[in-house]
């Protein structure tokens, strides 16, 4: 259930294939070249909130060691991870990559902006962390187009227009908002 969109004439992958996240779902990494730069991308979908706190944690462990050997590797990687992380920034959680990579989502976080809306309460868990080597350079930002938006009766305001509720097919793309990720250079 993971992908990496791109620009055909801006990135090159070089190396796809899928980690193992010590949960069922896998990481979908991808090497490349954007504007002749060496990128590691790393694409996740962490265990939801629904399932045990640990198994997240398992997940978070692994994709840190994995950040780790790219980085033993080379010291100067470009490493991006995007994804569902199914916790805030502020999740104890984040502790274990914090330090390595920058959380984008924060700043967005802290303003109360966010990807998907429960009860009426917007939270931000997609979202981007970048190595230093790319902070000041990149930008996140969360794509609220009206198609993909829906009116909700019962805590008012927009919500991302799902594809199902329950068993039920409403024709939606996503509970979540997309989230772009802008590399400056």
């Amino acid at each position: 259930d993971l992908a990496v969109l791109y620009k055909g004439d801006k990135f090159f992958p070089e190396e796809i294939r899928s980690i193992e996240s010590g949960f069922r779902r896998t990481f979908l990494y991808v090497r490349g070249k954007l504007c002749g730069e060496r990128i590691d991308l790393i694409v996740c979908h962490l265990p939801s909130q629904l399932s045990r706190r640990e198994n997240r944690l398992r997940a978070q462990r692994r994709l840190a060691t994995f950040v780790d050997s790219l980085h033993r590797a080379d010291t100067s990687a470009r490493i991006i991870i995007a994804g569902d992380f199914n916790d805030t920034p502020d999740a104890a959680s984040f502790e274990i990559i914090d330090g390595t990579l920058m959380n984008l989502g924060r700043k967005l976080h802290e303003r109360g902006e966010g990807t998907i809306r429960y009860e009426g309460k917007w939270d931000l868990i997609d979202m981007f962390m970048v190595s230093p080597g790319l902070d000041g350079r990149t930008d996140m930002e969360i794509c609220r187009i009206p198609f993909l938006m829906t009116w909700e009766r019962k805590h008012p305001g927009e919500k991302p227009l799902r594809t199902y509720s329950g068993p039920r097919y409403i024709g939606g793309v996503s509970d979540h908002c997309p989230i772009i990720l802008k590399i400056y250079h």
